[in-house]
């Protein structure tokens, strides 16, 4: 399969199936060179950016786009991108887009039509006069999202927030400082003629200014791991101790699992819980890859669980829309709807309510999500406190973390546009 059939294939699994971006991604690229497959990414990711805004274009020249078979839609998009996007020459995003509709469409010839148009004529139509309709286009964001983001923050720095989404993000890398350390990996880093730098608030983070290639990545998988600094920073939140007894309540695919034992020294007793059997084998992947085959994996539901023992530090990354991190994930602002927030906010009151049983009184729960969104955030601790009494936030700054991510309540935010980061919440609870 070609390139470009498989990018075809990964926007039709990802926005008629809905699947996940990272697990189609992973399935679809196999066998590539690390030219393709930077081909391949580059396109998916970029299509997936700027969805909306393509789809307005072909508006001017599809009559009826609602009725062109799934495979044609998708294969204008793709090409549409490249010609307007891309360095790829016009002919040659024309003609390739061509003979992949010819081998799974019916369409070549509307295809070879909207695509000529659009490299000739590619002086940008007029946006909608409606500033939220106009943003929603040429930001490539539900409108829906873009109203409520208007509300919250106000239109400069809800545009502020949805341009961010769209940039490329930079990989960072997190330092087992168990094997290694941060400067040493800088200087092995350099060697390899990689440009990277210290993270600005994080002191166990590097950002890279080049993407590394799949091998390079590989080799270093066991002295560091690919972990944004908000969520290096959301995990320091819990300050663990090294006499501590630590449960992860969802912890797949171990990134915070493995930074809770690297900052404990390897001394700490942590219980890792993960629910899916597949994203348990991932866990203890990651975490045997990293050095840390002393963490107790138990694969459960946490709900259902019992322990004999209470758990000083609890540490409750819970399953969440993931809006904070669109510009990592780009799928998920067309993957979810407002009414999903609702859903994704009770299920998570649920975790919060089950984990805090496990609590020692004066220990430390923090309930975390890549999500900016109130359903998910500030509401279900809210809701949380008014049915427990018992429980308090804490709301100090902890040691080592920067108080301008901090409310006066102690809600702990990262912002993409503020902070070039990716969006966390985070809350310190504890047990009077």
């Amino acid at each position: 399969m070609s390139p470009r059939q498989r990018i075809l294939r990964i926007l039709l699994d990802v926005l008629e199936k809905k699947r996940s971006l990272r697990e189609v991604m992973a399935r679809h690229t196999g066998g590539l060179s690390e030219q393709e497959r930077s081909f391949v990414h580059e396109t998916v990711y970029g299509v997936l950016r700027r969805l909306l805004y393509i789809d307005y274009r072909l508006g001017f020249y599809l009559t009826k786009p609602q009725k062109l078979k799934p495979q044609t839609m998708m294969n204008l998009r793709i090409g549409a991108y490249q010609i307007l996007f891309m360095r790829v020459p016009d002919w040659a995003a024309v003609s390739e887009t061509v003979e992949v509709e010819k081998r799974t469409g019916r369409n070549p010839s509307v295809v070879n039509a909207v695509l000529r148009k659009i490299a000739t004529l590619k002086e940008e139509p007029p946006l909608p006069g409606d500033p939220l309709k106009r943003l929603s286009i040429s930001t490539s964001h539900p409108l829906w999202l873009v109203q409520r983001w208007v509300r919250r923050f106000g239109l400069k720095e809800a545009e502020s927030l949805m341009e961010a989404n769209n940039a490329i993000p930079p990989i960072v890398l997190r330092v087992n400082i168990l094997r290694t350390t941060r400067q040493t990996l800088i200087n092995y880093l350099k060697n390899k003629g990689m440009e990277c730098e210290e993270t600005r608030y994080s002191p166990f983070g590097i950002k890279l200014k080049d993407r590394p290639s799949k091998d390079l990545l590989a080799e270093l998988s066991s002295v560091a791991m690919v972990q944004d600094e908000g969520a290096q920073l959301c995990t320091m939140l819990l300050s663990p101790r090294p006499q501590d007894r630590i449960l992860d309540a969802c912890a797949s695919p171990g990134g915070k699992t493995a930074f809770l034992r690297e900052l404990t020294q390897g001394r700490a007793n942590i219980v890792a819980v993960e629910v899916s059997p597949e994203r348990a084998r991932i866990l203890r992947k990651n975490l045997k890859t990293l050095g840390h085959d002393e963490i107790d994996i138990i694969e459960a539901d946490i709900k259902r669980l019992t322990f004999g023992l209470p758990f000083q530090r609890i540490l409750l990354d819970a399953p969440c829309s993931s809006f904070g991190v669109i510009r990592r994930n780009p799928d998920v602002r067309y993957r979810y709807s407002s009414k999903d927030l609702q859903e994704f906010g009770r299920m998570q009151l649920e975790l919060l309510q089950a984990v805090s049983r496990f609590l020692d009184p004066g220990g430390t729960l923090l309930y975390s999500v890549c999500s900016l969104e109130p359903e998910e955030t500030v509401e279900v601790v809210e809701a949380f406190l008014q049915k427990n009494s018992d429980f308090y936030i804490i709301k100090d700054v902890p040691e080592g973390i920067d108080n301008r991510f901090f409310d006066e309540r102690g809600f702990f935010m990262s912002l993409p546009h503020r902070d070039d980061m990716d969006g966390h919440f985070g809350v310190r609870l504890s047990r009077r």
